[in-house]
């Protein structure tokens, strides 16, 4: 799974895309394992503390091994 993030101006609300990959890619994971799953975050630079609970949420739900799969 990656997980590309980021918060900058101008962005009005917080957003979250995930998308599965037909063909998994070399994301350059440090267990180098190909990425078959993306999750795209982004956010306003205000709602610093809703981003950082949105991006622990998807690390949580994630963590899990049956998630994985």
């Amino acid at each position: 799974i990656a997980m590309p993030h980021t918060r900058c101006e101008g962005v009005k609300d917080l957003v979250v895309s995930i998308v599965l990959l037909e063909t998994p890619v070399d994301f350059g994971a440090i267990d180098g394992e190909l990425i078959k799953v993306v999750v795209l975050v982004g956010g306003p630079k205000e709602k610093g503390q809703e981003y950082l609970k949105v991006m622990s949420s998807i690390a949580r739900i994630f963590r899990e091994k049956e998630n994985r799969d």
